[in-house]
């Protein structure tokens, strides 16, 4: 971590999991409906984040990215 930068990395990665979760470009596939299931998941992983051990955080990363993976298999 550098020292400008004082976010954890944990956190950060957390955030960019979060944001490629709901960052779907507007001319999507089924856009309402992909995007209402995304949010929903980021707000799963987000609550659980904060409510767990911080030291499990990369597991709600690989979750979230997992889930989001799959979603193109699901097409």
């Amino acid at each position: 971590m550098s020292a400008e930068n004082k976010t954890p990395d944990p956190i950060r990665e957390l955030l960019a999991a979060v944001l490629d979760a709901i960052d779907l470009p507007y001319d999507a596939d089924d856009y309402d409906r992909r995007i209402a299931a995304r949010a929903e998941l980021a707000v799963v992983v987000a609550r659980a984040a904060l409510r767990e051990d911080p030291a499990d955080i990369a597991w709600n990363v690989d979750y979230l990215r997992a889930q989001l993976a799959a979603e193109g298999v699901r097409k």
